[in-house]
């Protein structure tokens, strides 16, 4: 293959450094806000998350006409100035930061998915998507084993000029897979057809007798995965009285379980159909089931529980609510034409990404007025429903 890039490779890349990058304010925050740090981590997080929904839905029909690997070139362009803009410091500036990753974090998805879709067959589709999508828990992995430490060393500003270095050499290695977009381009639709386009996408992965559960799952599933990312380690420190090293590496023991999850799920999810498991759909389900028993598990934790048993509940909180997202994009991937893969993962991406921004924020209430019990309990039963709902359509 000489000097090109595999289309695997090139997707990896980029998720894995634009998930670095839109988790290393949150990590390095601390120690840019000091007292205030809780609500600009909030703060930041949504706005990425708002940013990529709407980036997501309405720049995907760009992504046929300038090729997936460019338009995967420019995000990560896009994220070496929000890195660099978050380097002043100031709350508008990691506010701005926070838009440029957004747009960053928008069309990874949907440019992810037609480049696989139109390079990797259907019967991969499980485990192919499922690599992919392991760029996502690495990225933040290796935010929260690196940052610390090139913090404390070098200091914070060096520590995000060296993330945005990493994000622009990955644009510049990605050249190398520019050959890929070459039998994909093609002209977008324009003007009013535009505009409708995008409405009909958005009602189509809401009301798709297949499409349409996948996205309910996107939807809850992504609010569990940001629960766990957010409060787990002030859960286990505030509640179970833990200390932050040990929550940290918890933490870290989620995310690695959670990349391994994905291989494995994703390779099942290519056996489907068989005797075991019908159709991608109903693991989907069976999923949102476990999920719900994770979640349970968390809100009954109580602090005499011992460390095997808190380490037990952890991980299978972090298998099943990272674990999910490969599946998922494969079954959306052979549901949706072929040429239609962007504009349909564009709209179920904007879509999940409302669970992103919502999840988190029903939690954050629910703890303030009935405690991190109840908080979990909430997850629990919405991913129980959920997984109701799609099992009954699979």
């Amino acid at each position: 293959m000489g000097a090109m890039l595999p289309p695997l490779l090139v997707t990896l890349i980029a998720h894995t450094v634009l998930s670095l990058s839109a988790a290393s304010v949150p990590v390095l925050m601390p120690t840019i806000a000091g007292a205030d740090a809780a609500v600009l981590i909030g703060i930041f997080t949504a706005v990425v998350y708002a940013t990529a929904a709407a980036t997501s839905l309405c720049l995907s029909h760009l992504i046929p006409r300038l090729g997936p690997v460019r338009t995967l070139q420019l995000a990560l362009l896009a994220c070496t100035a929000g890195m660099l803009v978050c380097q002043i410091g100031t709350a508008p500036a990691l506010i701005g930061g926070a838009v440029l990753v957004g747009l960053a974090y928008g069309p990874v998805t949907p440019a992810g998915s037609l480049l696989l879709t139109f390079t990797i067959p259907v019967r991969r589709f499980g485990l192919a998507f499922s690599i992919n999508r392991t760029g996502v828990p690495g990225g933040i992995a290796l935010a929260g084993l690196i940052l610390p430490r090139t913090s404390q060393a070098y200091g914070w500003h060096p520590s995000l000029a060296g993330i945005a270095a990493v994000a622009l050499a990955a644009a510049l290695a990605l050249q190398a897979g520019r050959h890929l977009d070459r039998p994909i381009r093609r002209p977008p639709p324009s003007g009013r057809r535009l505009g409708r386009s995008l409405v009909a996408n958005l009602v189509h992965v809401l009301t798709d007798r297949t499409i349409g559960p996948l996205s309910l799952a996107s939807i809850v599933f992504l609010g569990a995965q940001n629960c766990l990312a957010a409060f787990l380690v002030v859960f286990l420190i505030g509640h179970m009285g833990m200390g932050a090293i040990e929550a940290g590496g918890l933490l870290a023991l989620a995310q690695t379980v959670g990349i391994g999850a994905r291989l494995v799920l994703g390779t099942a999810s290519d056996l489907a159909p068989s005797r075991l498991m019908p159709s991608r759909l109903m693991m989907v389900g069976v999923i949102g089931l476990v999920i719900a028993i994770a979640a349970a598990s968390m809100a009954m934790m109580e602090p005499g529980w011992s460390m095997a048993a808190i380490t037990a509940a952890v991980v299978l909180y972090g298998a099943a609510s990272l674990g999910w997202n490969g599946v998922v994009l494969a079954a959306l991937a052979q549901a949706a034409p072929r040429e239609r893969a962007s504009d349909i993962a564009g709209a179920s991406t904007a879509v999940a990404y409302s669970g992103a921004v919502a999840g988190p924020a029903l939690f954050a209430v629910v703890l303030e007025a009935a405690g991190f019990a109840a908080a979990f309990g909430v997850v629990a039963v919405i991913a129980a429903i959920t997984a109701v709902v799609i099992l009954r359509r699979a």
